[in-house]
């Protein structure tokens, strides 16, 4: 996942909030504070929310 400035950080995603994000897209009535699609459990133990251009697909462990 690509954070600020580009830096690259690892987690596993918790979370997928597309129907929420469906239902607000056009209901909010502001173009600021939107709602992310994705939580992202960091590996360093941050809860973080991204949107789809801010994920790094990569193969999963065993």
């Amino acid at each position: 996942m690509t954070r600020s400035k580009g830096t690259v950080v690892t987690g596993t995603i918790v979370e997928d909030y597309a129907d929420v994000v469906r239902a607000v897209d056009d209901d909010l009535g502001r173009d600021w504070a939107r709602p992310h699609r994705w939580a992202v459990a960091l590996d360093t133990g941050v809860l973080v929310f991204v949107d789809d251009d801010d994920l790094i697909a990569t193969r999963a462990l065993p």
